[in-house]
C-alpha cells in the first residue's frame, strides 16, 4: 500500500479507465470519455440507492458542505489487482474538486 497525492482529475481519470475496463461490458455496452458522463452515471438514483443520509443525487454537494464545516472523511482508493481494479472513494474527490483542492492523498492497493 502507498499514498500518492494527485488532482482530483487525476483520480477522476483513473476511474474513468476503471469503469471502462473489462467487467464494465458486462453492465453496458458504452464507453464512459469524460467527466460529465461519470458524473452523470454516479450520480443517478440507481448508483445512490441506500445514500439518502448522504443526500441521494445531491451526495457531492452534502459532502463538499461537510468537508467544507470541518468534516474528516476516509481518504479514497485505487485498488488493482490481477487483470481487474477497482475504486472507492469517487463522491468524496468530485466534492474536493468542487472545493477547489489541488491534491488530495490517494491510497494506492496492489493486491498480487
Amino acid at each position: 500500500m502507498e499514498v500518492a497525492y494527485m488532482a482530483p482529475e487525476d483520480y477522476i481519470s483513473k476511474c474513468i479507465d476503471i469503469f471502462n475496463g473489462p467487467a464494465a461490458a458486462l453492465d453496458r455496452p458504452e464507453l464512459l470519455t469524460s467527466r460529465e458522463e461519470i458524473i452523470d452515471r454516479r450520480m443517478s438514483s440507481s448508483v445512490n440507492a441506500g445514500y439518502e443520509k448522504y443526500g441521494g443525487v445531491n451526495r457531492v454537494e452534502n459532502i463538499a458542505n461537510a468537508m467544507r464545516s470541518g468534516v474528516a472523511f476516509e481518504a479514497p482508493w485505487l485498488e488493482y489487482g490481477n487483470g481487474w481494479a477497482g475504486q472507492e472513494g469517487l463522491h468524496r474527490v468530485l466534492a474536493a474538486s468542487q472545493l477547489g483542492l489541488d491534491h488530495i492523498p490517494v491510497l494506492i492497493l496492489r493486491k498480487r
